[in-house]
């Protein structure tokens, strides 16, 4: 007999500004995820200790040997929970799933039905986990064509802190002894597209392309919004520093190659410009391959897999 235990529906997203005097005042308050519909419940994915429990109580009731239970060998860091179906809107049908647990954090993978043509790692928003990537609609366009979406709890609003490229630096060790590939393309909602671009920064990740929907970059500005402040200063135990900002480190992120694509939804041109026009500005004047674009909720999926067209290994 297994353990498990179910999750509840978690609106995800940034802390929506209203007016600048709002900014101190106003309660945080979740934007759903762009282009997403309210999805079914998922099941939580198990964690350590109801994996183990429900393996250890399974071995016993059936008279057979932990060893032989014992998942393949891995790094001490991680434990493999037993694949398992993590429904969603980012799920197409005939995709599969990994589960597992890496130093405490939940990590999921989003396999397509044929053999990949590319690896992912999706990078979820304010108030995300390891169930985001498969509660967002416009992932699933991204899976039917080909592509491993990998993703995880990433230390949750963790606005691009060090300990989160640290859990990249797992997921991604973990994701290519999996498959075999590397990485090629990032993608980023909100909050998540500081945790990607600073993991970019300091190594912790390499890839050719990265996407970002309604992408934070800035924490100077993510810093007017209701309440970040304070989570912010929280996730790094203080005041960040200039290298935790992106907007602070274009050369860096220009040397690494990446073509960069930021997209905001359609007819909210002023989120975007405001969150990633001047990192856009300053990676197309360092050399970098940028575009920027206002995406219908209906095509937002489509425009990722064109996007992810010139990045497939």
């Amino acid at each position: 007999m297994s353990t498990t235990t179910t999750r509840s529906d978690r609106r995800r997203g940034e802390n929506a500004p209203t007016t600048d005097t709002a900014f101190a005042t106003a309660p945080p308050r979740r934007r759903a995820p762009y282009g997403a519909r309210r999805p079914a419940p998922m099941e939580r994915l198990n964690r350590r200790g109801t994996v183990v429990l429900g393996v250890g109580i399974a071995a016993l009731v059936a008279g057979v040997s932990l060893s032989v239970l014992a998942p393949p060998s891995i790094p001490d860091a991680v434990l493999e929970a037993p694949t398992e179906t993590v429904a969603g809107v980012g799920v197409p049908a005939g995709a599969a799933t990994l589960t597992a647990t890496l130093d405490g954090q939940q990590v999921v993978q989003i396999l397509p039905s044929g053999t990949p043509v590319g690896v992912a790692v999706f990078f979820h928003g304010q108030g995300g986990d390891a169930g985001s990537a498969a509660e967002t609609a416009w992932i699933a366009p991204l899976v039917s064509a080909g592509w491993v979406v990998a993703t995880g709890d990433l230390h949750g609003d963790s606005w691009g802190s060090p300990t989160a490229s640290s859990d990249v630096i797992d997921i991604v060790s973990w994701l290519t002894g999996e498959t075999g590939l590397a990485p090629r393309l990032l993608v980023s909602e909100g909050m998540g597209a500081l945790v990607s671009l600073n993991s970019l920064t300091r190594g912790a990740v390499e890839a050719g392309c990265w996407y970002g929907v309604e992408a934070m970059t800035d924490l100077t500005v993510a810093s007017d919004y209701a309440a970040a402040t304070e989570l912010i200063a929280d996730a790094y135990r203080g005041r960040p520093g200039a290298a935790d900002n992106p907007v602070e480190s274009t050369e860096v992120l220009g040397a690494t190659g990446s073509a960069f694509r930021f997209v905001g939804a359609d007819g909210e041109d002023t989120f975007t410009a405001r969150n990633s026009g001047a990192l856009a500005e300053a990676l197309t004047a360092a050399g970098a391959s940028v575009s920027m674009g206002e995406v219908g909720v209906d095509e937002l999926g489509a425009d990722l897999v064109e996007f992810a067209g010139g990045c497939a290994t």
